[in-house]
């Protein structure tokens, strides 16, 4: 498959406006600037044969032909003429030439060299003394049969060495369906196939479907092409650094909440979380020299293991640390000293890992601190304020130990046959082992937390037994008919990624909300909500808050809008708590917007550089400096002078 290219020497601004008659593309995506530019670089990069084909004149009328030797005319009239004349021209002239060759046709070198193709079949028949035929009557000596064989090989040499470089005639042809699906395919970086609704590819002769004489064009088929590659951008999204295509249409709002979702949700699985794994990789280290690793190292462990070194530090030193008397800690630490050797088998402790996990999570489950409703009259429970407050107090719960150990049992948690753990968990009654108890669950909490992360929610606001029968949504903030996300994976973030993977996950976040919208679509629809489910923001003194008005989401309107709620929830009697909680969220809300916009500007030449780099790889050649100018005045133009959005 040769390149599609645009003609060399022709810039955006030269070539656009004609496809843009024909396209119409400007009609069809007036909303985006960045899908103008994109369009027709699709396009080129599907019908650039057509346009380079069209620009093409025949070589050899540009090119002087050089005059033939000499030598070849005198041997064509000395030796090849009169051998034709006595030796094939009985049977190979007239109207009835045997094997429909008529030699007699030939007059000159000229001739012989246009129709060198048929010659090939008269040199093999020379060359074998099949012709002429025993019978004829008359044969050449072999030093003139020689002389002409020679003369032929000689004259195809030359025509070939004079004719180097020239391809001969060129059909115009375009990308055949396959193809081009295959450069979509390789562009994108994703299998999209929109050849599937175009017109099945004719064959040749024999039987290809991307040879140029079968490939034609037509008025419908163009049609085809733009729709094609319009249905192509609508897989764009727009990062903050790049562009990326999705492998299915990313227009609507859900479809790209569900890209942005599928990233982070892909990453948060990936982490090893299973403590028993973490405990076993801690006790392979511990009998390194047993296992033949006398020289591996925790991280050397970890990385063969596949969890986190970070973690698995962290747990070998709880485990081989100082001896703790009671508490959670001091009851692990005595099943760890249970675990056995390995005697040869990697795998010996997993069941006894197993069992320390069991103990973890059931010691873990009962110490999660209940966050009940925030709530205030005149406000509607499930009011943004109210239940991101909750989601950020649930959050700040998932290291901390909120205390209640005593009133517990745990000592049935214990292996039964390890005395020393279930002493460990059952709960002291004199003054100094109490004190020592709390800051064991202290430590406990801080390092085996409540959940690393939280993947998805239901309605957060209303009672869990009510909520039972109901999916939670993923990544959702609990809210109800409203979009929002929230993010709560501390424990993750903490304990367990690297510097790099904290990095990776904050940049997944980020994208999140700059392709989606998130924060800005959370905050209008908090405005939509407390106008139609809640009666709250009903009165005049909102009325300069609308969900369709486009600065309602600036930093002023956004204070403004607090001051009004905040003196509303006041006036009804609202508790600190509840005051403190409204004046978070639309802080919080407005410094997330602020993000998200600045990250959005920040984003937009970096966009325009990727299209650029598009554009090299669509026509598979480097841009002039002329043409990436291009691109980007013709990008400016269409957003000073025909006012579109950046997308």
């Amino acid at each position: 498959m040769g390149p599609a290219v645009v003609p060399m020497g022709i810039t955006l601004g030269e070539w656009y406006p004609v496809p843009a008659g024909l396209f119409q593309v400007k009609a069809m995506l007036r909303s985006r600037v960045l899908v103008c530019v994109l369009c027709p670089l699709l396009g080129l990069a599907l019908i650039g044969y057509l346009v380079l084909a069209h620009g093409q004149t025949d070589v050899n009328a540009q090119t002087p032909v050089p005059p033939k030797d000499q030598q070849f005319a005198n041997g064509f009239a000395s030796t090849v003429r009169p051998f034709l004349d006595n030796h094939c021209a009985e049977c190979h002239s007239g109207k009835a030439p045997k094997g429909d060759l008529d030699l007699s046709q030939y007059t000159s070198v000229d001739a012989v060299a246009k129709d060198l193709k048929r010659w090939e079949a008269v040199l093999r028949q020379l060359e074998t003394e099949t012709m002429p035929p025993k019978k004829a009557k008359v044969h050449p000596t072999p030093e003139v049969r020689q002389q002409v064989v020679t003369w032929i090989r000689d004259l195809r040499k030359f025509e070939a060495k004079r004719n180097a470089g020239d391809p001969g005639q060129i059909m115009a042809r375009r990308l055949s369906n396959a193809e081009y699906d295959y450069t979509i395919r390789d562009l994108t970086g994703v299998d999209i196939r929109p050849g599937k609704e175009f017109p099945v590819d004719p064959t040749n002769e024999a039987g290809f479907d991307n040879s140029g004489e079968s490939l034609m064009m037509s008025p419908a088929l163009v049609t085809k092409y733009v729709e094609a590659a319009r249905k192509v951008s609508e897989h764009i999204l727009l990062m903050p650094d790049r562009l990326v295509f999705a492998d299915y249409s990313v227009v609507a709002d859900t479809d790209r909440d569900k890209f942005g979702v599928r990233q982070i949700i892909d990453f948060y699985k990936k982490q090893r979380t299973d403590y028993a794994d973490y405990f076993q990789a801690a006790w392979r280290y511990h009998h390194r020299k047993d296992l033949g690793q006398p020289n591996a190292t925790l991280a050397d462990i970890a990385a063969k293991d596949g969890v986190s070194a970070k973690y698995v530090t962290t747990i070998f030193g709880l485990l081989t640390g100082p001896k703790e008397e009671v508490g959670p800690i001091a009851a692990l630490q005595a099943m760890w000293k249970d675990l056995p050797a390995p005697e040869g088998k990697p795998n010996a402790a997993r069941a006894g890992c197993e069992k320390m996990r069991e103990v973890v999570v059931k010691v873990r489950e009962k110490l999660v601190p209940e966050v009940k409703n925030l709530s205030s009259k005149s406000m509607h429970n499930g009011s943004q304020p109210l239940v991101m407050w909750k989601n950020r107090t649930m959050a700040a719960n998932r290291m901390r130990y909120a205390g209640g150990a005593l009133k517990m049992q745990f000592e049935k948690f214990a292996p039964a046959n390890n005395n020393a753990a279930k002493a460990a968990l059952t709960a002291p009654t004199n003054a100094e082992a109490v004190k020592k108890y709390e800051a064991a669950f202290t430590t406990f909490c801080a390092t085996f937390p409540d959940a690393f992360y939280i993947s998805e929610r239901a309605r957060v606001y209303l009672d869990p037994k009510g909520e039972k029968k109901l999916t939670g949504r993923l990544l959702n903030a609990g809210l109800h008919s409203q979009t929002g996300y929230f993010r709560d994976d501390e424990p993750l973030y903490d304990l367990i990624l690297s510097k790099d993977d904290q990095q990776l996950l904050d940049r997944l976040w980020l994208e999140f909300d700059v392709i989606t919208g998130a924060p800005i679509r959370q905050y209008t629809s908090f405005i939509w909500f407390e106008r139609t489910d809640s009666s709250f923001m009903r009165g005049s003194e909102f009325d300069f808050a609308r969900s369709e008005d486009k600065e309602v989401t600036s930093e002023n309107k956004i204070k403004k809008l607090n001051d009004v709620f905040l003196a509303k929830a006041t006036k009804n009697g609202a508790n600190q708590t509840v005051q403190k909680a409204v004046k978070d969220y639309f802080e919080l809300m407005s410094a997330q917007i602020r993000v998200l916009e600045k990250a959005r500007l920040a984003a937009e030449p970096k966009h325009v550089e990727a299209i650029q780099a598009f554009a090299e790889r669509a026509f598979r050649r480097p841009l002039s400096d002329a043409e990436r100018k291009d691109i980007a005045a013709f990008y400016r133009r269409l957003r000073d002078k025909e006012g579109l959005s950046h997308e």
